[in-house]
C-alpha cells in the first residue's frame, strides 16, 4: 500500500513523488526542483518523451519493479496496470489533452452523421467547417487527424462504396444510379467508380454475382425475413474503428459503455443492447467500417466524447432473426446482400443496417443467443 506521504502523484506517469526524495523529481527550466513531475518525465521544463499515455502506462508495467522500489510497494504487473489506468486520466498532463480529444471527437461524429444523411447533397468544406465550430484550416487539419483520410477523400469514398452496393443489392441501370446520386454523367461516375475500386461497374458487378450464385451459403436462416414497419429509435453509441481488432479492445469499449449507461441512463425494460453498421463490410475494407455500439434510450442524453447520441430512422425494413453465437453472422450478411436482396421486390434504402441483441452472452448460453437484423428497405421495379 502506498504511504500518505506519496499520495503526490507524478502529473505525467502516475508514480507517487516524496519532496523528501529530491533525485526522483524532474527539473523546471531554471533547474529548480520541481514536484508536480518526476525526473523520468520532466527535465529543464520539458517533457523528456512525446509518448501517448497508453505508452507511459505500458512502460511502467514492463518496470513494475522499478516502481515498487521507487515508492515501497509490491504491485504485480496487472496490479499496476489496473492503477495507472484509472490514476493518469486525473493528472494534469494528460487531463487537458483528453478534454480536447473528447471535443474534437463529438465533432467528427456530428459531421459523419450530417454527411451521411446528406451524401448526395452540395457539401463543402467551408459548410462543414461551419457546422463543425471550427475555422476551416483546423477542421481540415483536426478530421484527417481523427479520421486518418482528408474530408475530400472520406466523402468521395463513402459516395462511390454506397453506389457498389446498389450495383450489386438494387437492381438498378447504371443510369438509374446516376439519376439517384447526382452524379454530372455517366461517364464521370464510370471514371471515378474504376479509379476507386481498380474495375468498371459492370465488371465489378459481374464478379460478385458470380460469387453470390455459386458461394451463397445454405444456412438455416435462408428463409424469407419478416417485413417490418418501425417507428424511429433513439440511441446512444461508442465508435468502433480499426484499433478495436482484438476481443479484449471490444470488452474495453463494452466496459466503457457500460459504465456510462450506469452515470447517464435511468434503467427501462425498454433498453436493448445494439449495433448499427453503416456500411457494407463486403464492399468497404474492414479498417474503414464505421461500426456503432450501444444502447437503445427513450430519454434524451448529452453526447459526451467518444459517445454520441443518433436517431435510427423509421421505416419499412426486413428483419431476419438468427439463432445462436455469432460465428455465421458474416455468411448471413452475405446471404442477405448477394441472393436474397438482388432476387427479391426490395432495395436497401440506406446502408444504415442494425443488430438488436434480444438475448445477449450476458443472460444466455452462446448457442441460445437471439439476434434481429434490420436491413432498411424499400420497394422497387426490377430493370
Amino acid at each position: 500500500m502506498e504511504l500518505e506521504i506519496e499520495k503526490r502523484y507524478c502529473q505525467s506517469c502516475g508514480m507517487p513523488l516524496d519532496i523528501n526524495q529530491e533525485e526522483l523529481l524532474g527539473t523546471n527550466g531554471d533547474q529548480m526542483k520541481c514536484d508536480e513531475y518526476c525526473v523520468y518525465c520532466y527535465q529543464n521544463g520539458q517533457y523528456t518523451v512525446d509518448y501517448s499515455m497508453k505508452k507511459v502506462i505500458d512502460v511502467w508495467v514492463e518496470n513494475t519493479d522499478l516502481f515498487n522500489n521507487h515508492v515501497h510497494t509490491q504491485y504485480t504487473p496487472n496490479e499496476l496496470r489496473t492503477i495507472l489506468n484509472k490514476r493518469l486520466p486525473t493528472l494534469k498532463r494528460w487531463k487537458q489533452k483528453i478534454d480536447t480529444e473528447n471535443i474534437y471527437h463529438e465533432i467528427i461524429n456530428r459531421i459523419k452523421v450530417y454527411i451521411n444523411s446528406h451524401l448526395f447533397d452540395m457539401l463543402n468544406t467551408e459548410q462543414l467547417s461551419k457546422i463543425a465550430g471550427l475555422s476551416k484550416f483546423h477542421f481540415l487539419r483536426i478530421f484527417k487527424e481523427y479520421t486518418g483520410e482528408s474530408i475530400g477523400v472520406y466523402i468521395q469514398r463513402i459516395r462511390l462504396e454506397y453506389i457498389a452496393h446498389l450495383l450489386l443489392t438494387a437492381n438498378l441501370s447504371l443510369n438509374n444510379i446516376v439519376l439517384q446520386t447526382n452524379y454530372q454523367t455517366k461517364h464521370s461516375l464510370s471514371k471515378a467508380f474504376k479509379k476507386h475500386f481498380g474495375l468498371s461497374p459492370s465488371d465489378y458487378k459481374q464478379q460478385y454475382k458470380q460469387q453470390s450464385y455459386n458461394e451463397a451459403p445454405i444456412l438455416p436462416e435462408k428463409r424469407l425475413p419478416l417485413i417490418k414497419k418501425i417507428s424511429s429509435l433513439s440511441m446512444i453509441y461508442r465508435t468502433i474503428d480499426n484499433t478495436c481488432s482484438t476481443m479484449k479492445a471490444y470488452k474495453d469499449i463494452w466496459k466503457e459503455l457500460l459504465s456510462f449507461a450506469e452515470s447517464n441512463i435511468t434503467k427501462s425494460p425498454e433498453n436493448r443492447f445494439i449495433s448499427v453498421s453503416m456500411d457494407d463490410p463486403l464492399i468497404t475494407v474492414y479498417s474503414n467500417c464505421r461500426f456503432l455500439i450501444g444502447f437503445t434510450v427513450n430519454q434524451k442524453v448529452k453526447a459526451k466524447g467518444k459517445f454520441g447520441m443518433m436517431e435510427i430512422p423509421a421505416g419499412h425494413y426486413a428483419v431476419f432473426k438468427y439463432e445462436g453465437d455469432y460465428s455465421s453472422l458474416p455468411d448471413l450478411y452475405r446471404y442477405i446482400y448477394l441472393t436474397w436482396l438482388p432476387q427479391s421486390e426490395y432495395r436497401q434504402k440506406n446502408t444504415l443496417s442494425f443488430e438488436l441483441y434480444i438475448k445477449t452472452p450476458i443472460e444466455e448460453e452462446y448457442n441460445n443467443l437471439l439476434t434481429e437484423i434490420y436491413i432498411p428497405i424499400e420497394k422497387t421495379t426490377k430493370k
